[in-house]
């Protein structure tokens, strides 16, 4: 099974990306999975605690009950979606804005070279793009999410990339050492 990725990004943060992908999570059918990507660093553990001791002296991956939590080296990230990936039929991935891939972009400023296929914002790019402009009043609120979620799915499918890309993507940036931590 190969699923659809919906790539998300905006410029800034409280925009109402996070929103946007819990409300594609409400309307995608099947089985839809979640990448958040952050550029801010895993809390601190507690340097007396056992587990931060662990972390001290090398990686580790801590499993409980709701989830794992891989701290240390970033591991290869295009096994991670390999692995991740199969058996869905959705991957709503969030961040990696810079990524040179097709995305929907949460903004009212789009910065040259995003890639952005769709841009939900309150004004219409102003750069040299083919982007389709959906209007919204930014940040997003929970019924304008909803909304636009339900718009993508049904009227613009195409907002999404297929996985064959998005991997294909991810091995050129593995070759060529794109930065996308």
């Amino acid at each position: 099974m190969n699923p659809r990725v919906w790539h998300i990004a905006g410029s800034s943060s409280k925009v109402g990306k996070t929103l946007l992908m819990q409300s594609l999570l409400t309307v995608l059918p099947g089985v839809v999975r979640v990448v958040k990507h952050s550029h801010h660093p895993l809390e601190a553990e507690q340097t007396a605690s056992d587990t931060g001791r662990l972390k001290n002296a090398a990686a580790t991956v801590r499993i409980h009950p709701d989830g794992i939590v891989a701290r240390g080296d970033l591991p290869n990230l295009l096994a991670f979606f390999e692995w991740y990936g199969s058996g869905c039929d959705h991957l709503l991935v969030e961040g990696y804005k810079h990524l040179p891939i097709a995305k929907i972009m949460v903004t009212d400023l789009l910065q040259p070279k995003t890639h952005a296929r769709v841009v939900i914002g309150q004004q219409p790019p102003h750069t040299a793009s083919d982007a389709l402009w959906l209007p919204a009043t930014l940040p997003l609120v929970p019924s304008t999410a909803l909304t636009l979620a339900a718009a993508l799915w049904l009227h613009w499918p195409t907002a999404s990339v297929d996985w064959d890309t998005w991997l294909k993507v991810w091995r050129l940036a593995d070759q060529d050492g794109f930065d996308v931590p």
